[in-house]
């Protein structure tokens, strides 16, 4: 089998997955991230941000992470809501 078949095979595959899931995915490991958690310390967003765009395509859907990312870094009003340790 050819990278182009596993490539073509992999999208159907992911494309099987409802976009609500798909988005609902990337929105919870997003949110999971950055979160305080009695057992680790939340990540800032570029960490976030990172991880999600390090695990696209495998763990997430590129598109959904892609567009959640740019979401997050160009239109989210970050100062206004979220902690400071997340924007630093």
């Amino acid at each position: 089998m050819n990278v182009m078949m596993v490539l073509v095979i992999r999208r159907a595959e992911r494309e099987a997955i409802p976009l609500e899931a798909r988005i609902i995915t990337v929105a919870d490991s997003f949110d999971a991230m950055v979160a305080e958690r009695p057992y680790k310390k939340g990540f800032s967003l570029d960490q976030a941000l990172e991880e999600l765009r390090g695990k696209s395509g495998s763990q997430f859907d590129p598109m959904v992470a892609e567009f959640f990312c740019r979401y997050v870094e160009n239109k989210m009003p970050l100062k206004e809501w979220l902690p400071e340790k997340l924007v630093e």
